[in-house]
């Protein structure tokens, strides 16, 4: 769960290639006797004789929330905000700047962007640009089961703004998808060798799994989610993004489009980007860019801007029959 359960294994990995903070080299390290001696406010979660995450120090807090960040998955739901705020304060009262994400964890808040967005204020295209952007750079902060309903929330946002899904990141495109992923059997055959060198029960449950890929009366994402339930039971979760790709990847592929109504409105837009009636009225460099990637390009300007495009684009065509 923390350092002190594995060793520092995962914090190895994660830190493996960079910089390491002195204040983490510095860090305290806790004996069982001096971690026995400690009171439960020295942690950032305590019940029950349980106890996890110290928060005596700069280093130990700042390893605690690189442990809670990745293993949170793992722990109820109904404790993460109380574990966060811990966490968070404890890196304030050290000078550390908290993660956002960590921060909305503490809050109770939604670590999906679309979702968060949406609380405030009407979404535009551009937060959506913006919110798979984010996933990308983030989605391994997210436990897999907000990975999978991050992905589809944004997908749907961009659909009903008709951005094209070749502007959406391709891992936001497979955590959203409905398809069967093809290897789905070779990633099925890494799991059933890794809990067989376990000597792991569950590793004969692997090939009754492999058989109900292949039933044609198999949803994939309730395949997904039955998986990734294995996977935390078997204890393979601390193996994801590192040794094995999580539930939700291994399953699904990417979704092809429906139909090609976002096409036919990026040939609208490029067709009246080249008019000498658009020529008239927006700078010729923004007019470039929209019969490159209309869809991105109107991302980039203001709702105002993008009003004013789109109401002489409907005007241009109405001129023309």
């Amino acid at each position: 769960m923390d350092f002190y359960s594995d060793n520092g294994a995962l914090l190895q990995r994660k830190l493996k290639g960079t910089a390491i903070p002195d204040y983490i080299k510095n860090a305290v390290y806790l004996t069982r006797e001096k971690q026995a001696s400690l009171e439960d406010t020295d942690f950032a979660y305590a019940d029950g004789g349980k106890r996890y995450f110290p928060i005596v120090d700069a280093g130990n807090t700042a390893i605690s929330t690189i442990y809670f960040l990745e293993k949170r998955a793992e722990i109820p739901k109904e404790d993460r905000p109380g574990i966060a705020m811990a966490l968070v304060d404890a890196c304030r009262q050290f000078g550390i700047e908290p993660p956002d994400i960590l921060i909305q964890e503490a809050q109770g808040e939604p670590v999906n962007p679309i979702e968060k967005k949406a609380s405030v204020k009407t979404l535009d295209d551009r937060d959506i640009v913006r919110a798979a952007a984010t996933f990308e750079d983030m989605y391994r902060t997210y436990d897999p089961p907000t990975r999978r309903k991050t992905a589809l929330d944004i997908v749907k946002a961009a659909s009903a703004y008709g951005i094209d899904s070749g502007s959406i990141p391709v891992v936001v495109r497979i955590y959203a998808g409905s398809s069967w992923n093809p290897e789905l059997p070779a990633h099925l055959a890494v799991r059933e060798q890794l809990l067989k060198e376990a000597g792991s029960k569950f590793a004969q449950v692997i090939p009754h799994l492999m058989e109900a890929a292949l039933s044609s009366d198999v949803d994939p994402e309730r395949f997904a989610e039955e998986l990734f339930l294995l996977d935390k039971e078997a204890g393979l979760l601390h193996l994801y993004d590192e040794r094995l790709p999580d539930a939700f990847i291994c399953t699904l592929a990417p979704d092809e489009p429906e139909d090609t109504t976002g096409k036919e409105v990026e040939g609208v837009l490029m067709k009246y980007a080249s008019s000498e009636h658009a020529h008239e009225r927006f700078d010729d460099e923004f007019l470039e860019l929209v019969q490159q990637s209309p869809f991105m390009a109107l991302a980039g300007v203001s709702p105002e801007d993008r009003d004013l495009f789109i109401s002489c684009c409907e005007e241009y065509l109405r001129s023309q029959g």
